[in-house]
């Protein structure tokens, strides 16, 4: 389960980086994106790639406002693949009861794997940031 989790994420960050680049409506890149995970019969968990992407686009907004208050960097400064990965990042961490500890061991595989040499840092940096203030805040 945690593979097939892992690649959902995988395709989540690369259908998110697509809909960044583009522009394009994300209902149009979810059909895209699974005809290429059937057509190439990838093990995927396909429900959750589509409710991590759809609920990652559909709330980018909310999510941009919680990493304008947590990176040093202007958002429009910050690297596309770096940005996907911290806002999927993000999304789990305000609408999925996952641990914090697997979003952000996750986020920095995907960084490690899609990003610079040291994007991980910078994700890792970020998200550690969120996750102290909403300890902080008691929302655990």
């Amino acid at each position: 389960m945690r593979r097939i989790r892992h690649k959902a994420r995988i395709m989540a960050v690369q259908a998110l980086y697509s809909w960044q680049i583009s522009g394009t409506k994300n209902s149009l890149i979810v059909v895209d994106f699974l005809n290429m995970i059937q057509s190439k019969k990838i093990d995927v968990d396909i429900e959750y790639f589509k409710k991590i992407f759809i609920g990652t686009s559909n709330k980018v907004s909310k999510i941009d406002q919680k990493l304008f208050r947590h990176t040093s960097r202007a958002l429009k400064l910050i690297d596309q693949i770096e940005k996907a990965i911290l806002r999927l990042g993000v999304f789990e961490l305000l609408y999925i009861k996952i641990p914090y500890k697997v979003i952000i061991n996750e986020a920095i595989e995907l960084s490690k794997k899609f990003g610079s040499e040291r994007s991980y840092k910078f994700v890792n940096g970020v998200l550690d940031k969120i996750v102290f203030k909403k300890k902080e805040s008691g929302s655990s």
